[in-house]
């Protein structure tokens, strides 16, 4: 059996790559600071579609509402890409909510595994968390300019790699699998389901996302707890808007639907 690389090998994912923009033009970092940090400056200076930038450790790599991402060197996938879409800034979600999808096919047809979604970007395998996903956008009073969308993956971790606290929320691949995982196959992976399902938002629409998430969604019918800019809510998921946005029934019983915001806690109590 061929020895698993230790570290991803730029030449190696180029190699293998299957597909036509996404990852050929690529940054190899061993740390940095941020891959979304450092791709938004590629971005504007003009870099192209597709340039992804990925590093083997993060000092300050962030998830949502600038929490920490926490990675562990040679031993996650952590990416960002850039990609400039015609779309309406307001629509700018559905690439959060794509991704999330994304990562979810590639676990199922690649690994097995059967993933599960928590709005708006988070992918779980059972009751722990096994990536997220960050979506920076950049716009002008004119149109949208372009966006970094930020993925973390937790690979070939061990139980020991988490603090006490993360081990009760967090998994990886390894976890999951009882074996180690080839990160340069997977990144590979990844970034083709990502430009498939990224040309496919562009020419079909947002339904197909819409689709896998409602099939995958871990908090339909569930008490949750909503962080968003406004306030924080307790709720139960309703259902998912046509435009991706959560359908929810706030404490009174009045529907609201948040297109921004986040899910930080389920709940598995009756009510209402």
């Amino acid at each position: 059996m061929k020895p698993i690389e230790s570290r991803i090998d730029e030449e190696h994912l180029l190699s293998i790559l299957r597909t036509k923009r996404f990852g050929y033009c690529c940054y190899a970092l061993d740390t940095i600071d941020s891959t979304n940090t450092f791709a938004r400056a590629l971005a504007m200076q003009g870099a192209e579609e597709g340039t992804v930038v990925f590093a083997e450790y993060q000092t300050k790599g962030r998830g949502r509402w600038g929490r920490v991402w926490h990675t562990h060197k040679g031993k996650s996938i952590s990416i960002s890409l850039i990609v400039r879409p015609k779309i309406r800034i307001a629509h700018v979600h559905h690439l959060t909510l794509m991704v999330a999808t994304s990562i979810s096919q590639v676990l199922e047809r690649k690994l097995g595994l059967h993933p599960q979604l928590q709005w708006p970007n988070d992918v779980y395998l059972g009751e722990k968390k096994v990536a997220g996903v960050l979506t920076e956008a950049k716009s002008n009073r004119k149109k949208f300019l372009f966006a970094v969308i930020g993925l973390g993956l937790n690979v070939n971790q061990t139980a020991e790699d988490f603090s006490d606290t993360l081990q009760s929320k967090a998994t990886s691949l390894r976890l999951e699998c009882g074996m180690e995982i080839d990160r340069v196959s997977l990144m590979a992976e990844l970034l083709f389901q990502l430009e498939q399902d990224y040309d496919r938002l562009l020419s079909k629409g947002f339904d197909f996302v819409l689709h896998r998430w409602v099939r995958r969604n871990r908090v339909l019918g569930k008490d949750v707890t909503l962080q968003t800019r406004s306030g924080t809510w307790m709720g139960r998921v309703k259902g998912f808007h046509t435009n991706g946005g959560l359908v929810f029934l706030d404490d009174q019983g009045k529907e609201k639907i948040f297109t921004q915001g986040e899910i930080i806690e389920v709940k598995y109590a009756s009510g209402y």
